[in-house]
């Protein structure tokens, strides 16, 4: 019942550094610590932790197996210096208990990540989160060694997303029993974590900012006061910026004014430049964090937005290509193919594809920042009309969400008669200036 620790020492560098630790939890949250990195490493010895995150339920206790195994593949192909922590494999006696499985693996962890944090080299650890028993854990060992410790927001947090994807209406007497049985239920798990892996273990789910970080970094002063009115420290919380605020103001001034490397680029993605581009950010909606719909449904889907596209946009003038989302495996839109829609990997860069793009479509992604950014025609849809989709319009300065598909199809004529308005507004409160240099500050 150990968890597998390695540490691949792939960079070597001659200078000893100290080394700084940075812990995402899926594929999307590397891809921007990796970003990160790269504006880090002149003065620290970058190293990644990726744990194999389990999915604990009522019938189930799961490794996500798909997105830990493809971070170790991209730290491994990227040369990057990182530790892994992996579950264990479940015990077959307890298969119907997934909190037991939980419990007998819970200690083993805390060993482990005690073990990780050995080095001494280590001076700083940033991660997506510090509450938790997984990040909880880390943060926890990491403060008893001496660690600076930092979170770093990495996403748009905001109200309704903690609610579920479903909302559902429930009566006010049936939310008092399951908050009574919740309470209990948690105070004996709390006790049972105690005594396997430590007095101070806690399996507290909280927003990011809120437990045993020294320091949180935000994205804007939306989110700063977002933070602050569910009881995160304001004298512990910092405007930074989000990353990619400079990314992509950079990428689009040297595409701007650089003619051969904007060839270069377009070529390297793929795109017709003598066609229109219209690409399509897919969100998904058939994962364990939003399920409203199975894969066949998830497909079906994207067939209907594309068949209203080209109700407007024929194929001869226009391009259709779809970015799949972090989470997704671009397999599932395989039969796309056939329809003349590209199809973009996770690892694809967003502000590179968008950069080329002469529409843009997506829900509530984080990736909206940057069609925004760039002054791009920009269609954000909610067909699936979910409040948490909804509750998002105003951290991205956005008119509307379109909930009605006649209405899109009105929406996609003007835009192929070179008249549709604009679906945003650029809100001066969303877009933080110097965003590098306020994170790369903020970390020291």
């Amino acid at each position: 019942m150990r968890y597998c620790i390695m540490a691949f020492m792939n960079v070597t560098s001659p200078v000893r550094k100290p080394r700084i630790v940075l812990v995402p939890h899926y594929t999307g949250s590397l891809r921007y610590y990796e970003k990160l990195g790269e504006y880090l490493k002149e003065h620290y010895d970058v190293s990644f932790l990726l744990i194999q995150l389990p999915r604990l339920g009522r019938k189930s206790y799961t490794a996500s197996h798909y997105n830990f195994d493809e971070m170790v593949s991209r730290c491994t192909e990227k040369g990057l210096t990182f530790y892994t922590i992996r579950q264990p494999a479940p015990l077959p006696l307890l298969a119907r208990f997934p909190f037991i499985q939980f419990l007998a693996s819970a200690r083993t962890y805390a060993r482990d990540v005690s073990n990780v944090l050995s080095d001494t080299r280590i001076r700083k650890l940033i991660a997506i989160n510090d509450a938790g028993f997984y990040f909880g854990t880390i943060f926890g060992e990491a403060k008893k060694r001496g660690i600076k410790t930092y979170v770093l927001q990495w996403d748009v947090t905001y109200d309704v997303q903690a609610n579920g994807a479903s909302m559902k209406s429930i009566s006010a007497w049936r939310r008092s029993v399951h908050a009574v049985r919740k309470n209990i239920e948690n105070s004996i798990k709390a006790l049972m974590l105690k005594f396997v892996a430590g007095r101070n273990a806690r399996n507290v789910k909280s927003v990011p900012g809120s437990n045993l970080s020294d320091k949180f970094g935000v994205i804007n002063q939306q989110a700063f006061d977002y933070f602050s009115s569910l009881g995160v420290q304001q004298e512990k919380m910092t405007v930074v910026g989000y990353l990619d605020f400079h990314v992509t103001t950079v990428l689009k001034q040297r595409l701007d004014t650089d003619v051969s490397v904007r060839a270069d680029v377009a070529h390297r993605l793929g795109i017709n430049v003598s066609k229109n581009n219209i690409v399509i950010f897919s969100s998904a909606y058939n994962s364990n964090v939003v399920h409203v719909l199975d894969d066949a449904g998830q497909l079906a889907f994207y067939e209907e937005i594309i068949e209203m596209i080209r109700e407007s946009c024929p194929a001869e003038h226009y391009a259709i290509s779809i970015k799949i989302h972090p989470i997704e495996n671009a397999t599932l839109y395989e039969p796309l193919k056939q329809r003349g829609v590209k199809i973009y990997d996770k690892f694809i860069d967003n502000a590179e594809l968008i950069y080329f793009s002469d529409l843009y479509i997506a829900d509530s992604t984080t990736v909206n920042f940057v069609p925004v950014l760039m002054n791009k025609k920009a269609l954000f849809v909610n067909f699936v009309k979910l409040p948490l989709i909804e509750a998002s319009r105003e951290y991205f300065g956005i008119k509307k969400y379109i909930t009605d598909k006649d209405e899109f199809r009105a929406l996609i004529k003007a835009y192929a008669g070179g008249h549709l308005e604009s679906q945003y507004d650029s809100d001066t409160r969303i877009f933080t200036k110097d965003s590098l240099k306020r994170i790369v500050e903020w970390i020291g």
